[in-house]
C-alpha cells in the first residue's frame, strides 16, 4: 500500500525549485573546478576543469544576476589556461575584468587580473602578462588572511614568464 502511495506522488517543479536547484549546481560545480584548478592535473582532470566551468556558466546563465555570470567567467578563463587555450582564456578573463574594474571587492579585482595574466603566461606575451600580474599583486596586498590564502593558493600555479 505504501509503495502505491509512493507512485502516485508526484514530483512538483517550480520555477522557484528550478532556479534553487540551478544555484546549487552552478556553486558546486564552480567549487569543484576550482578545486581541482588547484592540484597536478592529469589529462582527466583537465578535461573535468572544463567540463565544470562550463557547467558553472551555463547555470549562472539561467539562474544568475549578471555578477555571477561573470564571476563564472573568471574559472572558465582558469579552466581555459590550464588547458593551454591562450587567447580564448583572455576573452573570458577580460570579460570578467572589464565587468568588474573599479567596482568590484579587492578579492575579485585581484583575481580577475590574474586571470588575464594567467592567459598572457600561456600565450608567452611576457611584457602583457606583467603588466596584469603586477596590478594583481598590488591589489592582492589589499586582501584579508582568508582571500590571501585562496589568491595566493592559485597565484602559485601560474607559470611566471
Amino acid at each position: 500500500m505504501q509503495k502505491k502511495k509512493a507512485q502516485e506522488k508526484k514530483i512538483q517543479l517550480t520555477k522557484e525549485s528550478l532556479a534553487n536547484h540551478g544555484k546549487y549546481f552552478a556553486i558546486t560545480t564552480n567549487n569543484d573546478a576550482w578545486r581541482l584548478s588547484a592540484k597536478a592535473l592529469t589529462e582527466f582532470d583537465k578535461e573535468a576543469i572544463l567540463a565544470q566551468a562550463f557547467t558553472s556558466l551555463y547555470h549562472w546563465r539561467k539562474v544568475g544576476k549578471p555578477a555571477n555570470v561573470y564571476m563564472a567567467y573568471v574559472i572558465v578563463a582558469r579552466a581555459l589556461a590550464i588547458n593551454g587555450a591562450g587567447e580564448l582564456s583572455l576573452e573570458y578573463a577580460e570579460k570578467a575584468l572589464n565587468f568588474f574594474d573599479g567596482k568590484g571587492e579587492p578579492w575579485i579585482q585581484a583575481f580577475c587580473n590574474l586571470m588575464v595574466a594567467n592567459a598572457y603566461s600561456v600565450m608567452g606575451k611576457k611584457r602583457n602578462f606583467k603588466k596584469y600580474w603586477t596590478a594583481a599583486e598590488e591589489i592582492g596586498e589589499q586582501l584579508n588572511e582568508k582571500e590571501q590564502k585562496v589568491y595566493n593558493a592559485t597565484k602559485e600555479t601560474i607559470t611566471q614568464i
